[in-house]
């Protein structure tokens, strides 16, 4: 992933996720999404991380339908694929499929562990 050709691609919003702490703001551009969220400690900063679209792809086929997952259950599924890493990047997929309104987050279990819903019942589309 070359992040200079994703900005001269040029960049789509395509929405925001409220999370526990947090709201992630999520664009698109070319077959790469980049997760942006502000800094709550420094002024003017904030974080990026970039999402391949396969990995998007991947995650919402094998869960589409559950109505109760973790980043570390997308991890679990997919740690033989070179789609997901570890849990930090499991959770951005979910946060760009929930942007999408493919998802949701459905609880705040312990810990402030999230628990998304991924499933035909949020878009007529699966």
């Amino acid at each position: 992933m070359n992040f200079e050709s994703f900005l001269h691609d040029g960049m789509s919003y395509v929405g925001s996720v409220d999370a526990v702490r947090q709201t992630y703001y999520v664009y698109e551009a070319g077959d790469t999404f980049i997760i942006f969220s502000l800094s709550q400690t420094k002024k003017n900063s904030g974080n990026f991380n970039l999402v391949p679209r396969k990995s998007v792809d991947y995650v919402y086929k094998c869960f589409a339908g559950y109505e109760e997952m973790t980043s570390k259950d997308v991890l679990l599924r997919a740690k033989r694929t070179k789609h997901v890493a570890s849990t930090l990047v499991a959770l951005n997929i979910l946060y760009v499929i929930t942007a999408q309104d493919r998802a949701r987050i459905q609880d705040v279990g312990s810990h402030s562990k999230l628990f998304f819903e991924m499933g035909p019942t949020l878009t007529g589309d699966v």
